[in-house]
């Protein structure tokens, strides 16, 4: 960087002084004027919170998170995190005990459906031993059979949507689809591909809490299980500034 400051010196005749600190010489930042394109390093990408971002310190004191470090860190996490798997197991278990929660009756409607299903065609066929057995008229056992067919139809189809909503109930992910997942994020993260590691990450990350440096949280979810959360208002982490397409956790 100071060869660059000195080179802006001979080219412009003008540029930044590099002050030090007067105790023990120490270089403390810049000042000075600078042409707008005498850089050519990188931007500086962080995370910061959206009051702040939009209303300043007044609002939200929280400091900016550098995007880099806090995106590698997550990396790295959620590697562990895949290779281990039990994190992940514990969160379909608890989903799974959230749907339950919502749908306490599913089982029970679904067993006394599939068990009036199982009668009815119990008794169409004794209608139809009895017809020819020539204890039934064939009017009466016809119109007998029809209304049973009508009830059943109407069963299956109860049963149908009682068995679609069991089947939105949550379930442990299996060790194959982890291991896919990681391979997917690590070869993403090799070829420098950030967009595709965050999609990647999606699956495996419900959400990010940063109180400091010091203290930042990953929440992880079962991939295929995420469960609803109710709506906040916007105040989480988020780019603050940079000259690079956005990258959003």
């Amino acid at each position: 960087m100071l060869e660059r400051i000195e080179h802006h010196w001979d080219e412009r005749g003008f540029g930044l002084w590099a002050p030090e600190h007067i105790e023990d010489a120490q270089l403390i930042g810049f000042v000075g004027l600078a042409h707008h394109r005498w850089y050519d390093w990188a931007p500086y990408r962080c995370y910061s919170c959206f009051s702040r971002q939009r209303h300043g310190t007044a609002r939200c004191d929280q400091e900016r998170i550098p995007a880099d470090a806090l995106e590698q860190a997550l990396v790295q996490e959620a590697l562990v995190a895949l290779d281990d798997g039990s994190i992940f197991e514990e969160a379909a278990r608890r989903a799974l005990e959230e749907w339950n929660e919502v749908h306490p009756e599913n089982e029970r409607e679904l067993r006394g459906i599939e068990k009036r299903i199982e009668q009815r065609r119990k008794a169409i066929d004794r209608y139809l031993r009895a017809f020819e057995a020539g204890r039934l008229s064939e009017e009466t056992c016809g119109y007998r059979i029809r209304e049973i067919e009508k009830e059943l139809a109407r069963l299956e189809a109860e049963g149908g949507a009682l068995e679609a909503e069991r089947d939105l109930a949550p379930s442990s992910p299996s060790a194959s689809l982890l291991e896919d997942i990681r391979g997917r994020v690590a070869e993403a993260v090799a070829a420098s591909e950030p967009e595709q590691v965050k999609e990647l990450l999606a699956a495996v990350v419900s959400r990010i809490v940063v109180e400091s440096r010091a203290s930042i949280q990953p929440y992880f979810v079962a991939p295929a299980v995420r469960t609803l959360e109710p709506s906040r208002r916007r105040t989480g982490i988020e780019p603050a500034w940079e000259l690079s397409p956005p990258l959003r956790f």
